[in-house]
């Protein structure tokens, strides 16, 4: 169940909590934030997706190209090119970001000022 508190001016914290999961906290500016989340972060503990999400959140986009390039590149029959492509997203600042933070703005600003590999 969640709720929501008032913690001093302009902070509004949200709580959930689930019986046989941890219980979930963040604060917000708004109370109108606070309930969205605590809305949202109900919902995917509900349906168990709360694991894959903080998987999500730790895991960058090195990583998981690390990963892939371990378990799904090397039965590709394109393989050398596509460890090529996995060592030059690599080496760009876009790689150092968690999989939750890549959105549509930073992608764009990688496609504007990096030139496509060869």
């Amino acid at each position: 169940m969640a709720s929501i508190r008032r913690r001093g001016t302009g902070q509004y914290q949200a709580r959930i909590c689930i019986k046989g999961y941890p219980i979930a906290y963040q604060t917000f500016k708004t109370r109108k934030e606070a309930l969205q989340w605590a809305t949202e972060r109900e919902q995917l503990l509900l349906q168990g997706l709360s694991d894959a999400q903080s998987l999500a959140e730790r895991m960058t986009l090195a990583d998981a190209l690390d990963r892939y390039g371990k378990e799904i590149t090397p039965a590709k029959k394109s393989r050398v090119q596509e460890a090529n492509r996995i060592r030059y997203w690599k080496a760009n600042a876009l790689a150092a970001l968690p999989l939750t933070k890549i959105r549509g703005s930073p992608l764009a600003a990688y496609r504007v000022i990096t030139p496509a590999p060869q």
